[in-house]
């Protein structure tokens, strides 16, 4: 079963999460644009829990989809901040805390994939990355970071 003590995991607007450490969330690179890797948290709640132990591959997917939320919450305050939009999607890397048995990676990515493509249309499609690790900051089920094509100024 999904750990949380969080009470917004609707798709409401949030703020953007801040980081949890000495990075930024963002940085714009030409016409790209990365995200630093967004946790399965809204504000100070972690989604927790670990695939193929305490969470099922629809627990996963659920916390694959509240990253990609974060992700997006991060982009939208760098576009709004700098008047941009997005052109395209490039690259999602889903990352889940897993036993080593597990091994239905991609369909617990599929949620954050669905979920980007459901937002953005033909922009959200993207090559991907799904990994299993030992452990995530906070003890997130799931992290992901993005890179996104910007329209040109």
């Amino acid at each position: 079963m999904l750990t949380t003590q969080c009470s917004q995991q609707d798709d409401t607007k949030s703020k953007p999460n801040r980081p949890g450490g000495l990075y930024s969330s963002y940085v714009k690179m030409g016409d790209q644009l990365y995200i630093s890797g967004q946790t399965s948290r809204v504000d100070d709640c972690v989604m927790q829990g670990r695939l193929g132990d305490t969470l099922t591959i629809d627990d996963g997917k659920k916390a694959a989809q509240l990253c990609a939320r974060n992700v997006l919450d991060q982009v939208d305050q760098f576009c709004h901040d700098n008047a941009a939009e997005i052109k395209a999607t490039i690259k999602l890397q889903v990352f889940m805390q897993a036993t080593e048995n597990f091994n239905d990676h991609a369909k617990v990515a599929d949620g954050a994939s669905e979920y980007l493509q459901e937002k953005l249309g033909e922009q959200g499609r993207h090559c991907r990355t799904a990994v299993g690790v030992a452990s995530l900051p906070r003890g997130a089920a799931v992290e992901i970071d993005a890179i996104f094509e910007l329209v040109s100024d």
